[in-house]
């Protein structure tokens, strides 16, 4: 019992020195896990601000992209009907003063969809930006477009003429032409500037949409990453706290066992050497017994017996005078004192009047069982005590 007491009690104090350990570990790794939970909180949620915010700068750019490019098609094409419309205006004009009778030959309403086509380009931004002399001429020609073609286009101003690349004798259709042609040239010199810009804007908004989808994917991949750290550690803090719950909980139970155990233990240890002290005090008895019944007077007692104790009261009275009488007198008083009933028993026999060989023989016997009683706890200890050093030296 004592080797299972050492065995046990260093068991449960090496469990219980663990416990208190892991308890320590765990209570540092919940507040660590704890804080870096709320961390991934804060990252997740700031990751998602910010993928709302790119999906919506996404979705601003595109609808300004859209806008800037209807603005663009719009343009366009109300720049090629101008351009359409010169162009038609400068070929219905080629040629007219050149012919005798351009009037009677050309259709009325040719002449009027040249004036209406060049009367629209005056509100257009390119015919802003024209001389003011030019602008003269064209409104001149709005009003009159026979003057510029007919038999009196011939007659023109000095100012007219200044501006005229045919000199003094060119008709007035062909300086109209010429207004009109740098017209065009300013539309289609607009028209190729905005084709540019176009390009450039939307170029640009490719490389922005790119660079805005790269962040966009970085920002999910970085938000799927916040939250597996996230899942993995609330995992990982749950079940910290369930194991200190369940550690702290074995540990008192272990306190509670050490205690009773080692309180057991003492209690028992102080009996085996009890136990152990009253043996050797009961062999020491023995002895002396057996000294004393051995002795030359106390086998002639015992060689005697059967006269001498004939009668029950001389028997008492020549009891208190012999060897056996001390021998049982050493007997009774050991018996007494370590409670054996094994001499409690050879003392009755002695007192009795047992035959020498039947009283040695019974001391023998119980001699034997005292020495095979404190050799089995030798061996019992050995035992013990091979083990655990077999342990020791395992570890």
């Amino acid at each position: 019992y004592a080797c299972w007491c050492e065995d046990t009690l260093s068991e449960k104090a090496t469990a219980i020195t663990k416990a208190k350990e892991l308890i320590e570990e765990l209570q540092t790794k919940i507040i660590q896990l704890t804080a870096e939970i709320a961390t991934h909180e804060a990252e997740i949620k700031q990751t998602e601000k910010e993928i709302a915010a790119n999906i919506e700068s996404q979705r601003e750019a595109t609808e300004v992209r859209e806008k800037e490019s209807r603005t663009y098609d719009e343009e366009k094409s109300e720049s090629e009907q101008c351009i359409g419309a010169l162009e038609s205006a400068i070929k219905v004009l080629t040629g007219a003063g050149r012919k005798k009778g351009f009037l009677e030959t050309m259709q009325q309403a040719q002449l009027l969809s040249v004036v209406a086509g060049v009367r629209g380009l005056l509100a257009k931004p390119a015919a802003r930006a024209m001389k003011q002399e030019d602008l003269v001429v064209v409104r001149r020609f709005l009003e009159s477009p026979e003057d510029f073609v007919g038999a009196g286009s011939n007659m023109l101003s000095a100012a007219q003429i200044a501006h005229n690349p045919f000199g003094d004798y060119a008709p007035q259709s062909t300086q109209i032409q010429g207004i009109l042609k740098s017209m065009y040239d300013s539309f289609a010199s607009d028209l190729e500037k905005s084709n540019g810009e176009e390009g450039t804007k939307q170029k640009s908004f490719e490389e922005l949409m790119a660079t805005k989808r790269a962040e966009l994917e970085t920002l999910k991949d970085t938000l799927q990453s916040h939250a597996k750290d996230y899942a993995t550690k609330t995992k990982d803090l749950a079940e910290s706290k369930s194991t200190l719950d369940d550690t702290k909980e074995q540990l008192e139970a272990d306190e509670i066992f050490f205690g009773e155990t080692k309180t057991t233990c003492k209690q028992r240890a102080n009996e085996w050497a009890q136990r152990s002290k009253l043996r050797t005090e009961e062999l020491a008895g023995v002895d002396e017994a057996v000294k004393v019944l051995s002795s030359d007077d106390a086998k002639k007692t015992f060689d005697s017996a059967a006269t001498t104790f004939l009668q029950v009261s001389s028997r008492a009275r020549h009891f208190g005078n012999t060897q056996r009488a001390i021998a049982y007198n050493q007997l009774t008083s050991i018996s007494r004192k370590t409670q054996s009933l094994r001499l409690a028993k050879i003392a009755v026999v002695l007192q009795a009047g047992g035959h020498f060989d039947q009283v040695i023989a019974m001391i023998d016997n119980m001699i034997a069982l005292c020495r095979d009683e404190e050799q089995k706890d030798i061996d019992d200890r050995n035992f013990c005590q091979a083990n655990q050093n077999k342990n020791k030296n395992d570890m």
